[in-house]
């Protein structure tokens, strides 16, 4: 393969992700994309709906009338964001992986929320905003691997190749 005019350590800098990376990106997707059908509240109001039917309660503000609106558009938002997981699990560069890192973070600190304002305890959970969580810190976790490794090929690219010295 003949060298590119930006040096040969661009041949092994491609954007595209590890195969075990581009599944378990895209797994976590599919899981944040399949919320819409499964359910969120474990017991009380709101306990016989699906993602999409309880986004639809709240907002018609039947659930919670104060915040109905906001957590309806909340809940939408969370199934587009399982499709933007689904539409980079392919991608490894900076901006995918970094860009991925930050909206997983919101995923996680989303879902931390409830529990921690006591407006929706562990308690109730059902299996919607478990998916969420574990989804959110497996794609924060490839993304850091995905970052890291980018670190390092720079660091050897440039020469810095600690103990070569």
């Amino acid at each position: 393969m003949p060298a590119s005019p930006r040096g040969d350590h661009r041949r092994l800098d491609r954007p595209h992700a590890h195969p075990v990376e581009f599944v378990a990106v895209a797994v976590a997707g599919l899981g944040v994309l399949a919320t819409a059908r499964l359910r969120w509240v474990d017991s009380g109001p709101g306990s016989t709906f699906d993602g999409l039917e309880l986004a639809d309660a709240l907002r018609r503000n039947a659930l919670v009338p104060d915040w109905g609106t906001t957590l309806a558009g909340g809940l939408y938002l969370l199934v587009a964001a399982g499709g933007l997981l689904l539409a980079t699990s392919g991608f490894s560069g900076v901006a995918s992986a970094a860009g991925r890192l930050v909206g997983s973070a919101v995923l996680i600190a989303s879902m931390l929320v409830g529990p921690a304002t006591g407006g929706f305890p562990l308690d109730r959970w059902s299996s919607a905003p478990w998916v969420v969580l574990i989804a959110g810190v497996v794609s924060a976790a490839v993304s850091v691997v995905q970052l890291d490794r980018r670190r390092r090929m720079r660091r050897t690219a440039a020469g810095d190749v600690p103990g070569w010295r």
